[in-house]
């Protein structure tokens, strides 16, 4: 409620310092009646602010409409060097977006899942979420039952049980009931 720190507040948003902007854009998406407007702001001046919560909480829950600009898209810029890929975080809003939205989100999840090259912890998280999308079901997560990486294995027997028909797989994860596997597919059945 106060416009003259709030501009300094947005001035601060381009300072040098990383630490210093990344504050700012918290501080001013704060105010729940100005963050819908910001954000767009924010996000049009450069596209890599996705990074930060406060931006992508906004735009997956507020301003679904941004969401095209984020899904399949480079998202590099000050904070995201170009050839960085970068999956936003998105969680508990899903309800709000589109089935096309939640197509192109799965379809990012599902390359950063399938890339041999990223970071195992990113693959198997990504299987993870998979499992979270309205709509994604089985067939999308049974792929990565044959990766040859045992964390994405475990994140895809455990996602079975979160598609959105998880009654047709309890046969699935039972036949893991006595492998190697038995605690993750014990754990979800």
């Amino acid at each position: 409620d106060m416009p003259a720190l709030q501009q300094y507040v947005a001035a601060a948003m381009s300072a040098r310092d990383d630490g210093v902007a990344r504050r700012a854009i918290t501080l001013w998406l704060g105010p729940p009646a100005t963050r819908a407007e910001r954000v767009e702001s924010v996000f049009r001046g450069d596209r890599s602010t996705i990074i930060y919560p406060a931006v992508s909480a906004a735009i997956s829950r507020q301003r679904t409409d941004l969401l095209d600009r984020v899904l399949g898209k480079p998202l590099h810029g000050r904070f995201l060097k170009e050839g960085v890929r970068h999956v936003p975080l998105f969680d508990g809003c899903f309800h709000r977006w589109l089935p096309r939205q939640i197509a192109g989100y799965a379809e990012m999840l599902t390359d950063l899942a399938a890339e041999q090259l990223a970071d195992t912890r990113e693959r198997a998280g990504a299987v993870r979420r998979m499992g979270r999308l309205p709509g994604v079901g089985a067939a999308t997560v049974r792929p990565f039952l044959a990766d040859a990486t045992g964390s994405v294995v475990d994140a895809a027997l455990a996602t079975l049980a979160w598609t959105d028909r998880p009654d047709r797989v309890i046969a699935e994860l039972l036949a893991y009931a006595d492998g190697d596997r038995a605690k993750i597919g014990r754990a979800h059945v």
